[in-house]
């Protein structure tokens, strides 16, 4: 994946929704549980959640 994906994880019941760079997040992203919970969401750099915030907008630029 790279650029801004949605995909389904049916395996562990989540969606994951954000910009990716080779498979891996990079920047704006959010984890959902299939109901809809909130489980995860700011910026992150691979597998490390640099900054927590509510992601309200994808399509407008956050500083880091």
């Amino acid at each position: 994946m790279d650029g801004y994906c949605r995909y389904i994880d049916c395996v562990e019941g989540e969606v994951h929704v954000g910009y990716f760079k080779d498979d891996m997040p990079q920047g704006k992203y959010a984890r959902f549980s299939l109901d809809g919970e909130v489980q995860e969401q700011g910026i992150k750099e691979e597998d490390e959640l640099v900054k927590d915030y509510e992601v309200m907008n994808f399509m407008t630029r956050v500083l880091k």
